[in-house]
């Protein structure tokens, strides 16, 4: 396996003979190849550790690591990824999740709505990364620690349903 995003094992592993490692990847990347058989390469390694699920819980590393979970600790009954909150005095849903203010990968956290379960419906309506948080009318954020709550201010008055997505941002 290779070395997970900022390891002390990338780029320290001195000079080598060896020009290619074990996945048939050149072995020097940098000027100095890792320490391990394979070397660390962001672009084929962070889409991968986005998805992965090595400890059995059904939430993904990149997950994990966006929301500030502990890595590699079976932990999807003790916390919810997105927490409905209800509804405040003034009618407006409200939502919470966590983040992980310094994670890992280069990660973006995406809040869409829809009325329907269509996967086609669902538009975004809020986004946040770790450097440049956005917010989108309508949306009122408040941060306490690594907590986020969002207060969705023009919900339809029907039903409505939020997906949360995690992306790369590369």
């Amino acid at each position: 396996m290779a070395p997970l995003p900022s390891s002390p094992l990338i780029d320290a592993g001195g000079t080598t003979e060896l020009l290619i490692d074990q996945t048939g990847e050149s072995r020097i990347k940098n000027g100095t190849a890792d320490i391990g058989s394979v070397e660390y390469e962001a672009d084929v390694i962070l889409p991968y550790l986005l998805v992965v699920n090595s400890d059995g819980d059904g939430i993904p590393f990149g997950v994990k690591d966006a929301l500030g979970l502990p890595p590699g600790i079976a932990n999807a009954e003790r916390y919810r990824l997105l927490n409905p909150r209800g509804l405040n005095g003034s009618g407006d849903i409200e939502l919470s999740f966590t983040v992980n203010p310094s994670p890992v990968m280069p990660l973006e956290i995406i809040l869409e709505r829809s009325s329907t379960l269509r996967p086609e419906d669902f538009e975004e309506i809020y986004r946040y990364d770790p450097l440049n948080r956005e917010k989108f009318n309508g949306i009122r954020e408040t941060r306490l620690g690594e907590f986020i709550f969002l207060r969705d201010q023009t919900a339809p008055s029907e039903q409505v349903f939020y997906r949360l997505k995690i992306e790369l941002d590369l």
